[in-house]
């Protein structure tokens, strides 16, 4: 019996054959099980929401189903410190994040919760950017702005940190 990921990169399979809410309801499972939601501090632009799962490399096909149907971008490949093997990761940040949290939120089981906080973090943004020539929008991270996300980004780290048997909640 072949394992997942050579099912995946054989000539046969093809994720087209999959209807919509599959593919959604598969990425979801991925970042329940491979992902991880977030909120970084940025030095320069403040705070900014990141969803992303990274891989070796019999994960690659995995990458490459998140980047061609669910409008991830993968970075280039690097090698950890300390380890030979190469690594890839696909990712989402800011405004595609959150519109890809609420996309698969109806089908995660184990980072529901983080997804919440995301989507919570993400409309507090959205409702006080402003357009800015050259990155967008932007946010006046002002003391009231990072309370909040340091607050938001606590919670998830917290999530995060509990394992996966402690963040289930069925």
């Amino acid at each position: 019996m072949p394992e997942f990921h050579e099912l995946l990169a054989g000539e046969e399979f093809s994720f087209d054959q999959w209807t919509e809410r599959d593919k959604i309801a598969y990425a979801a499972g991925v970042i329940d099980g491979e992902g991880c939601i977030t909120v970084q501090r940025n030095t320069h632009r403040g705070f900014r929401l990141y969803v992303q799962v990274s891989q070796h490399i019999k994960g690659w096909p995995l990458l490459d189903f998140l980047k061609d149907h669910m409008s991830a971008k993968c970075d280039n490949f690097y090698r950890p410190p300390g380890n030979r093997a190469l690594k890839r990761t696909a990712f989402w940040g800011g405004q595609p994040a959150y519109l890809f949290l609420k996309k698969i939120r109806p089908f995660l089981l184990i980072k529901s919760k983080q997804a919440d906080l995301g989507v919570e973090f993400q409309e507090q943004i959205n409702s006080v950017s402003v357009p800015h020539w050259n990155w967008g929008h932007m946010v006046d991270w002002n003391t009231e702005m990072i309370q909040f996300a340091e607050s938001i980004r606590s919670r998830i780290q917290s999530l995060n940190s509990r394992g996966r048997n402690q963040q289930m909640f069925f």
